[in-house]
């Protein structure tokens, strides 16, 4: 998923890199915007947009923590605002020193949650566990 993530990441900025070739036909297609106003909508002569494109923000959204008891399972998804395009997210959780490995939560699921968040499913049922604190997270790009 990792790695599936960071080709999106330079494919993007690939994509996105400012060069001096057109991205359109220079002779009879293009098409040259009617004045100079600033931020005017439109492609230069080489094709291309005259105002800023691309992604200019990053947004850290964070759920708030849930309590899940030991001997249960628990379900949380992080959204991007509306009009954010999800990046990547994941999941913290809280912190269980005097634990053996074998009582230890077990996440199940850290995905993508189809509908722009960032979905978390944990189970807090070996033997031995005790109450935790789970969250999510979701990094969304507009």
């Amino acid at each position: 998923m990792y790695r599936l993530l960071l080709l999106l990441a330079v494919c993007v900025a690939a994509a996105c890199s400012d060069t001096q070739q057109p991205t359109a036909p220079t002779k009879g297609g293009a098409h040259t915007p009617s004045g100079s106003a600033r931020g005017q909508l439109g492609p230069s002569q080489q094709g291309k947009p005259t105002d800023q494109v691309g992604f200019t923000k990053i947004t850290h959204v964070i759920t708030n923590p849930q309590t899940l008891p030991a001997g249960s399972v628990g379900e949380l998804t992080a959204q991007c605002p509306s009009g954010s395009v999800l990046t990547g997210g994941g999941y913290s959780t809280s912190v269980f020193p005097n634990l053996s490995n074998d009582a230890r939560p077990y996440i199940a699921d850290s995905r993508d949650g189809g509908g722009n968040g960032w979905y978390v499913r944990v189970f807090n049922t070996a033997t031995g566990a005790t109450e935790i604190l789970f969250w999510a997270y979701v990094y969304c790009a507009n």
